[in-house]
């Protein structure tokens, strides 16, 4: 196993988690969202090395979505491998590249060089993917993913979440917290991190908010951890109460954020901040 500096424990995690690939069930069931009346071709001039740009592109206009989508653009000619023959085949090789979310698309639209593809929940639409039939580095012409969008993966079906590893939190008000405030979930199993459970704060990665590890292997004592993990403590009286829960359990914050305490007024876990980027490769 090899450690990985500067790049955040809990995003390596999921992007692991989502690596798996799943094959797209496509479907021309009368939608139940107001169908998407506009543009399928958005120019996206931010470059793929801003992290903080918006580059969904047109299927980032397409969704419907309470926190912010993420999603991703490809200007110009297609750089990324070999073209599809069909729209169809070209979204298959597109899901199949990182699962993103369902796998479960309507057909919404079709123009002459662009299909509009959609997964709807509850009425609104959740997930889009343009396909566009354009011309490849390599002289083809053909089928590719040209821009593609995801809702937060609090606004999708739980389970969609769950099968890839992900914690969702709820708030004091029942709603399901965004991932981009508060996530959680295992370490990532080729590293044999599995045992370890790591929580991030307001941003996902550590370069944007601030992680916690459950059950931190002594390994990486004191170069990652300043404090240590307690599994059954009492609760300070100085703690954060952040309103955040999850199955049953509270989460608080130290007053100076070297510690998250879940559990309950009576008993929590103490989990020690990181003091650096924990990753692996």
């Amino acid at each position: 196993m090899a450690l990985r500096r500067g790049a955040g424990a809990l995003c390596c995690a999921a992007v692991l988690l989502l690596s798996g690939c799943g094959n797209p069930v496509l479907g021309d069931a009368a939608p139940q969202a107001p169908p998407y009346q506009g543009p399928l071709f958005v120019e996206v001039t931010a470059p793929p090395t801003d992290e903080r740009a918006d580059r969904s592109g047109a299927a980032g206009l397409a969704v419907d979505c309470d926190a912010p989508a993420v999603g991703d653009s490809r200007m110009g000619t297609y750089d990324g491998g070999s073209v599809s023959r069909t729209a169809a085949r070209a979204l298959s090789a597109g899901v199949g590249e990182a699962y993103r979310g369902s796998t479960k698309f309507r057909r919404a639209r079709v123009e002459t060089d662009r299909v509009l593809y959609t997964y709807e929940v509850e009425r609104q639409i959740r997930q889009a993917y343009i396909v566009h039939r354009g011309r490849a580095v390599d002289g083809h012409t053909g089928w590719y993913v040209e821009s593609w969008a995801r809702c937060d993966w609090a606004e999708l079906p739980p389970e969609l979440a769950e099968g890839i590893g992900l914690q969702i939190w709820s708030d004091a008000t029942r709603r399901r917290v965004p991932t981009s405030e508060l996530v959680s979930g295992s370490g990532p199993e080729h590293c044999n991190w599995q045992s370890m459970t790591f929580l991030n704060v307001r941003g996902g990665s550590l370069e944007h908010g601030q992680t916690y590890v459950a059950n931190p292997m002594s390994d990486y004592y004191p170069e990652y951890f300043e404090v240590p993990y307690a599994k059954d403590a009492r609760l300070p009286s100085t703690a954060h109460d952040t309103g955040y829960a999850l199955d049953g359990r509270r989460l608080w914050i130290a007053a100076d954020r070297s510690r998250a305490y879940v559990g309950s007024e009576q008993s929590v876990e103490v989990w020690p901040a990181t003091t650096q980027p924990l990753g692996c490769a």
